[in-house]
């Protein structure tokens, strides 16, 4: 391990502190970590105010000293859209960002691609003399144009930055991360302007996603396409391609078997120095916590079901029960909960800062997991719920990427969306244990510790600029 890094990597990260979110921890932890193996990250990001989510306590990650270059983008932000929706944006008060270093003050007003980008999302777009086009007109222009995703439009403003920075830092190597996978295009693009190798970390599949669009009936068979070819020429051109699990691993090995000897597995990990600053808050009764997103592919239904089955079996449970969704809980969600009959148990809390939602990981009585359904799924919350040493129930397939590491760690129970009583079951069984710990194995979850990952990542990086 080096104090003082001796390489320079020129990291590709379209969302980064002060934005927050999920998509932004791995890059995050890879910055503050690489340093202490000979790795000195110089971040090219995008200017701040692009994303919705924010969570200025993120910036405490970052070294002291690490170059960060933010560049303009021709791309519409969330905000422009979320706008012309009427929503309100998703933010982390100052308040929780204590300690944080200060920001740039933020561009006024709204910007012309802002106002170009919510275009596709208002019901009409207005023509001289009273005409009009439809919604959906507007938004396939968009999506023939804009291929593989509205970060394309970053690229003009990126490249140009990326030079200087290679020019004034002379970085041995690139990392990008994806998604969005413009970043992957843009890697190849610098790459052979400057003859530097580059690596690539798949946050999610791309064109093997079996969540996404592409296996949607009535899919746009011309813009997968062209999606396959990007995604194939920007493989072909990089020294490497890091994969979540083993699951998407040997997918893509599959699927580029001329290129799988440059493929590589690093799943997600925590943050230790995370869990030590985020002491557990209080909650009421017995807590099922659940933080992160709900996506039309993983919703709670199956997870309420088994909470009524649980309440039915033992009228007890229903006194003290609580299901906690941290970040993400709409409507739609409160209406499956009342059908269910256990919506009175719900309680929704808003997005909030990452330390502090660890702290209401480090409160449960129950981690809830809800997968999707598809054995590639490995979601990066599962770690931190393994940091926070609380039991974990995943409803999740027996047999996939979320299974292996549970078995491997010994962190929690799998059981089958399918399996509603298994599921109550297994949440009556732990409150009456009255076990407040899980029972994982140390050894086992130590290998998903942010920074021996890092390591892993310096040793890739080290060896694609031997070759």
């Amino acid at each position: 391990m080096s104090a003082r890094p001796t390489n320079r990597v020129l990291m590709l990260c379209h969302p980064f502190p002060p934005t927050g979110g999920a998509g932004v921890q791995r890059s995050t932890k890879f910055v503050k970590f690489l340093p202490e193996h000979g790795w000195q990250p110089i971040v090219l990001t995008v200017r701040d105010g692009i994303y919705r989510v924010r969570d200025e306590s993120l910036l405490r990650d970052i070294p002291p000293g690490t170059p960060i270059i933010r560049t303009g983008t021709f791309e519409p932000s969330e905000a422009a859209a979320v706008a012309s929706r009427g929503e309100s944006d998703l933010t982390v008060s100052p308040e929780h960002a204590r300690g944080a270093p200060p920001l740039r003050p933020q561009p006024r007003g709204r910007t012309l691609q802002d106002r170009l980008g919510a275009l596709v999302v208002k019901r009409r777009i207005e023509k001289p003399f009273g005409a009009t086009y439809p919604r959906e007109l507007a938004r396939s222009l968009y999506r023939l144009a804009i291929v593989p995703d509205r970060q394309l439009l970053w690229i003009p403003r990126a490249f140009p930055a990326a030079l200087a920075a290679v020019r004034a830092w002379q970085p041995r190597v690139i990392y990008a991360t994806g998604n969005p996978y413009s970043s992957f295009l843009l890697s190849r693009l610098i790459a052979v302007a400057t003859r530097l190798p580059y690596v690539l970390d798949f946050r999610d599949p791309w064109t093997l996603n079996r969540y996404s669009w592409r296996y949607q009936p009535g899919a746009d068979r011309r813009r997968a396409a062209i999606e396959r070819w990007q995604e194939s020429w920007a493989l072909a051109g990089a020294s490497a391609a890091i994969f979540m699990s083993r699951q998407v691993h040997g997918d893509y090995s599959v699927a580029y078997p001329r290129l799988a000897h440059r493929f590589h597995v690093l799943p997600n990990g925590f943050d230790l120095d995370d869990v030590a600053d985020a002491a557990p808050v209080a909650l009421e009764g017995f807590p099922l916590v659940h933080v992160g997103k709900l996506m039309p592919y993983r919703p709670p239904d199956p997870f309420l079901a088994g909470l009524a089955h649980a309440v039915r079996a033992d009228p007890a449970f229903s006194q003290v029960a609580r299901a906690y969704f941290v970040g993400d809980w709409r409507p739609e969600h409160q209406a499956a909960a009342d059908r269910f009959g256990v919506g009175s148990l719900v309680r929704s809390i808003p997005y909030l800062p990452h330390r502090e939602a660890i702290g209401h990981l480090r409160a449960a009585g129950v981690l809830l997991l809800i997968g999707g359904g598809d054995a590639s799924e490995q979601p990066g919350k599962l770690f931190e719920y393994l940091a926070a040493e609380r039991p974990i129930v995943a409803i999740a397939p027996r047999e996939g990427a979320i299974a292996d590491v549970l078995r491997e760690t010994g962190g929690g129970r799998i059981i089958e969306p399918s399996d509603i009583a298994g599921i109550g079951e297994s949440l009556l069984e732990i409150w009456r244990s009255g076990v407040a710990s899980s029972t994982h194995r140390p050894e086992g979850v130590a290998v998903y510790d942010r920074r021996r990952q890092s390591g892993q990542l310096a040793k890739i990086l080290q060896s694609v600029c031997a070759r």
